[in-house]
């Protein structure tokens, strides 16, 4: 692991390899793992290496990835022809719903992970009034998804910094509760730190 780890990340440096390894070993069946940036801090990249190496390690993974068009995100995969389409799938549909993850799962035929870079770009199933319901409803359906597949889930999310320099997810705090682990891209945080 620790030698495909060197290879496939590039950026810098061993913290870069230790988030992954973090993530990686969070990774459990039924699991859902929040990870979280701030703007510019490197979400989907992140995103797209956790693929690579999943897929490299001979497993099946689809990455959900609405923020930028396949053709963009296939650039960040060296060399993808020789994973995508057989281990890896991406699918950059807009206004990405869970119910429609799942159906994408099942035409899929199963896969062993899910990846969604992100959060904020998650539509809800259902109607409702705010913002803070909506995510909660979609990260419930995330929980929800994970077990009924008995996958793992890694959804990366937007952080925010708050007046004493704290990262916080602001849309919801159900993207804390819901969750089994939640990773930042600078360190792994207590969920009471950033609730």
């Amino acid at each position: 692991m620790k030698e495909l780890l060197n290879e496939k990340i590039s950026v810098n440096s061993r913290t870069d390899i230790d988030i992954i390894k973090e993530i990686v070993s969070a990774m459990k069946p039924g699991s859902l793992t929040v990870v979280g940036g701030r703007p510019g801090e490197g979400k989907t990249e992140f995103a797209c290496c956790l693929a690579d190496i999943i897929s490299h390690l001979g497993k099946k993974s689809v990455l959900f990835a609405s923020g930028e068009p396949r053709e963009h995100l296939l650039k960040r995969f060296k060399p993808y022809d020789e994973i995508i389409g057989r281990n890896l799938f991406i699918d950059d549909t807009s206004k990405m719903t869970v119910f429609l993850m799942k159906q994408k799962i099942q035409t899929l035929g199963g896969v062993d992970c899910v990846i969604i870079d992100y959060l904020g770009l998650i539509s809800p199933d259902a109607k409702v009034s705010k913002r803070s319901e909506e995510v909660a409803q979609i990260t419930a359906g995330l929980k929800a998804l994970a077990v009924e597949y008995d996958i793992p889930v890694v959804c990366f999310a937007q952080l925010s910094i708050d007046t004493e320099g704290n990262p916080v997810f602001r849309e919801s705090k159900a993207i804390v509760t819901d969750s089994d682990n939640v990773i930042t891209l600078g360190r792994m945080w207590r969920k009471t730190a950033i609730v």
